[in-house]
């Protein structure tokens, strides 16, 4: 198995954590949203908010490229999500019994997440500009982006 949480990159260290009763709930940190953290609370559950202002979060994560085929580069632009999944990916392999395993015909398929990530929000605000994050911030209404299309919900989609 492999893991990454907050406070412990191995299963050990998360175990530790837990019979040790470690809180790693916190504020959000300092420049993690895009927003003032304070503008999305909310006492009521709502679209785009939040009731709470701690959670949990993985700091000071740093990729070790040992035994993956991948260029440093590579790994360094990667989102940290897909950071994660290769640590813990990798983890998972060291501790399974893999003798008769053909790796060749091993692979590994990520469904879109629906939360965003620090590279996907990064790609909006480049690809969509300050204008867009303002409107969005401001809540005024945002014209789209052509060939995008709303869906039922209102949220915006890229029409295929």
């Amino acid at each position: 198995m492999g893991c990454v949480f907050p406070g412990a990159t191995d299963l050990a260290r998360f175990w530790r954590n837990i019979v040790d009763r470690v809180d790693m709930t916190r504020d959000v940190p300092a420049g993690r949203w895009v927003l003032e953290p304070g503008r999305a609370l909310s006492a009521e559950i709502s679209p785009d908010k939040v009731i709470s202002l701690r959670g949990c979060y993985v700091e000071d994560f740093t990729l070790e490229p040992d035994g993956l085929d991948l260029s440093s580069d590579l790994l360094q632009r990667l989102d940290p999500l897909y950071q994660f999944v290769l640590h813990a990916g990798r983890a998972a392999m060291d501790d399974a019994v893999t003798t008769a395993l053909d790796r060749a015909r091993v692979g590994v398929i990520l469904a879109a997440i629906a939360l965003p990530t620090d590279g996907s929000s990064s790609i909006t605000r480049e690809t969509l500009g300050a204008d867009f994050e303002r409107r969005l911030l401001e809540s005024a209404p945002v014209e789209l982006p052509r060939g995008w299309v709303r869906t039922k919900r209102h949220i915006p989609s890229m029409h295929r």
